[in-house]
């Protein structure tokens, strides 16, 4: 078992993580720490099961049905996000003419129910690549530990710089344009 190997899978596992995270700092809001040490856990939990389980799972959960699960999920929450700007947008009172810019998004905190779905979304799209891992021969212990640690430094990455660098560009678009960059991830997962 090499370090470097362990390190690559826990990075190629974890850059939606990135995606997320700046799609969420994109909208204002915020990840704890909390709320990203669980979706790192879940991802852990994720990440472990599929590789102690790996030769066992692999005729009843083939990679590609894993991905497209997570995926789904993915696509089902930025679709939900779009839904969400266009009902608002919609709404008397919402729409601002001319020269009056759109009021900006209220920053808020990711829940922990929220966190808990989304580590989830997270972690079912990674069973293939553990199940992969572990055939291939990474341990599951030092693998599951670098997936948790990435997952957190790519959220925590992601969210600080949607948060502080984009969202001043973008503005009232912030919102669609977050969850559009999901739908993207999503549909990405979902074909590669």
């Amino acid at each position: 078992m090499h370090l470097l190997s362990v390190i690559l899978f826990a990075v190629s596992s974890n850059l939606d993580n990135l995606v997320v995270g700046l799609s969420y700092g994109l909208k204002k809001v915020h990840i704890p720490f909390f709320s990203s040490l669980l979706i790192g856990f879940v991802t852990f939990g994720g990440t472990i099961l599929s590789m102690v389980l790996g030769q066992k799972l692999l005729p009843f959960l083939p990679q590609k049905v894993s991905q497209l699960l997570g995926s789904a999920i993915i696509l089902v929450m930025g679709g939900y996000g779009i839904l969400c700007f266009l009902i608002k947008r919609r709404q008397p009172g919402c729409r601002q003419d001319g020269n009056q810019a759109e009021p900006s998004l209220s920053p808020r905190r990711l829940k922990a129910s929220e966190a808990v779905i989304l580590g989830m979304a997270l972690a079912v799209n990674n069973v293939g690549l553990g199940i992969g891992a572990s055939i291939s021969g990474l341990g599951a212990i030092p693998t599951s530990i670098g997936s948790l640690c990435f997952s957190m430094v790519f959220l925590t990455v992601g969210n600080h710089a949607g948060k502080r660098w984009l969202s001043g560009f973008i503005g009232c678009y912030a919102e669609p344009i977050a969850s559009a960059v999901m739908l993207i991830l999503g549909l990405y997962e979902m074909f590669s």
